[in-house]
Protein backbone atom coordinates (compact mmCIF):
# COMPACT_ATOMS: atom_id res chain seq x y z
CA UNK A 1 0.00 0.00 0.00
CA UNK A 2 1.45 3.20 -1.23
CA UNK A 3 0.35 6.56 1.17
CA UNK A 4 0.68 9.75 -0.28
CA UNK A 5 1.05 12.70 2.23
CA UNK A 6 -0.50 16.11 0.86
CA UNK A 7 0.69 18.83 3.10
CA UNK A 8 1.90 22.64 2.72
CA UNK A 9 5.73 22.60 3.06
CA UNK A 10 7.11 23.62 6.75
CA UNK A 11 8.51 27.02 7.88
CA UNK A 12 11.67 27.51 7.27
CA UNK A 13 14.37 29.28 9.55
CA UNK A 14 18.17 30.04 9.20
CA UNK A 15 19.83 27.00 8.07
CA UNK A 16 17.08 24.71 8.16
CA UNK A 17 16.38 23.15 4.89
CA UNK A 18 12.25 22.43 3.78
CA UNK A 19 13.04 18.98 2.59
CA UNK A 20 15.24 17.74 5.78
CA UNK A 21 12.82 18.74 7.87
CA UNK A 22 9.89 17.71 5.85
CA UNK A 23 11.93 14.17 5.93
CA UNK A 24 11.93 14.19 9.81
CA UNK A 25 8.11 15.11 9.94
CA UNK A 26 7.49 12.02 7.72
CA UNK A 27 9.64 9.66 10.16
CA UNK A 28 8.45 10.72 13.35
CA UNK A 29 4.52 10.36 12.29
CA UNK A 30 5.58 6.86 11.06
CA UNK A 31 7.56 6.18 14.13
CA UNK A 32 3.72 5.91 16.14
CA UNK A 33 2.58 3.56 13.12
CA UNK A 34 5.77 0.55 12.43
CA UNK A 35 3.88 -1.21 9.57
CA UNK A 36 3.49 1.89 8.30
CA UNK A 37 7.52 2.57 8.30
CA UNK A 38 8.28 -0.88 5.91
CA UNK A 39 5.78 0.13 3.54
CA UNK A 40 7.24 4.10 3.09
CA UNK A 41 10.59 2.19 2.26
CA UNK A 42 9.10 -0.44 -0.40
CA UNK A 43 9.03 0.62 -3.61
CA UNK A 44 7.32 -0.46 -6.33
CA UNK A 45 8.82 -1.19 -9.94
CA UNK A 46 6.84 1.47 -11.37
CA UNK A 47 8.31 3.98 -9.15
CA UNK A 48 11.91 2.78 -10.44
CA UNK A 49 11.36 2.84 -13.64
CA UNK A 50 9.64 6.20 -13.22
CA UNK A 51 13.10 7.30 -11.38
CA UNK A 52 14.92 5.41 -14.07
CA UNK A 53 13.30 7.26 -16.75
CA UNK A 54 13.78 10.89 -14.95
CA UNK A 55 17.29 9.93 -14.50
CA UNK A 56 17.72 9.44 -18.35
CA UNK A 57 15.76 12.35 -19.43
CA UNK A 58 17.84 14.88 -16.76
CA UNK A 59 20.58 13.28 -17.90
CA UNK A 60 20.10 13.62 -21.82
CA UNK A 61 18.94 16.77 -21.07
CA UNK A 62 21.86 18.26 -18.94
CA UNK A 63 24.57 17.10 -20.65
CA UNK A 64 24.70 19.70 -23.20
CA UNK A 65 22.91 22.57 -21.38
CA UNK A 66 25.19 25.33 -20.89
CA UNK A 67 23.29 26.73 -18.17
CA UNK A 68 24.80 23.91 -15.77
CA UNK A 69 27.70 24.27 -14.39
CA UNK A 70 30.64 21.99 -16.34
CA UNK A 71 31.10 20.39 -13.23
CA UNK A 72 27.68 19.09 -13.01
CA UNK A 73 27.75 18.05 -16.79
CA UNK A 74 31.27 15.95 -16.35
CA UNK A 75 29.45 14.11 -13.82
CA UNK A 76 26.58 13.23 -16.32
CA UNK A 77 28.89 12.88 -19.08
CA UNK A 78 30.58 10.31 -16.26
CA UNK A 79 27.65 8.90 -15.38
CA UNK A 80 26.48 8.55 -19.79
CA UNK A 81 30.16 7.01 -20.51
CA UNK A 82 30.52 4.45 -17.65
CA UNK A 83 29.88 0.56 -18.70
CA UNK A 84 28.69 -0.45 -15.25
CA UNK A 85 25.89 -2.53 -14.62
CA UNK A 86 24.15 -1.27 -11.21
CA UNK A 87 20.36 -0.72 -10.36
CA UNK A 88 20.69 2.72 -11.45
CA UNK A 89 23.20 3.15 -14.20
CA UNK A 90 22.95 4.79 -17.37
CA UNK A 91 22.89 0.97 -18.92
CA UNK A 92 20.14 -0.21 -16.93
CA UNK A 93 18.09 3.23 -17.13
CA UNK A 94 17.87 2.72 -20.80
CA UNK A 95 17.32 -1.19 -21.10
CA UNK A 96 14.35 -0.45 -18.53
CA UNK A 97 12.45 2.13 -21.02
CA UNK A 98 13.72 0.18 -24.09
CA UNK A 99 16.17 1.67 -25.06
CA UNK A 100 19.39 0.88 -26.57
CA UNK A 101 22.55 1.94 -24.36
CA UNK A 102 25.24 2.17 -27.10
CA UNK A 103 22.87 4.38 -29.36
CA UNK A 104 21.67 6.90 -26.81
CA UNK A 105 25.53 7.21 -25.95
CA UNK A 106 26.73 7.72 -29.18
CA UNK A 107 23.88 10.05 -29.89
CA UNK A 108 24.75 12.06 -27.23
CA UNK A 109 28.39 12.14 -27.67
CA UNK A 110 28.27 12.83 -31.51
CA UNK A 111 27.12 16.49 -30.28
CA UNK A 112 28.84 19.64 -30.77
CA UNK A 113 28.18 20.54 -27.29
CA UNK A 114 29.25 17.73 -25.49
CA UNK A 115 32.68 17.79 -27.75
CA UNK A 116 34.33 20.65 -25.36
CA UNK A 117 33.57 18.95 -22.33
CA UNK A 118 34.91 15.81 -23.73
CA UNK A 119 38.26 17.39 -24.17
CA UNK A 120 38.08 18.97 -20.42
CA UNK A 121 37.23 15.71 -18.94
Amino acid sequence: MIRKYNRSPPETGPGICPVQLDLFTDIFELADHPQSIEDALSWTDLEIQDLRDRLLLDAIDGVADRRRGAETRAELLAWVTADEIKPFSFTVCCLDTGIDPDELRDMLLARPEIRPLRRAA
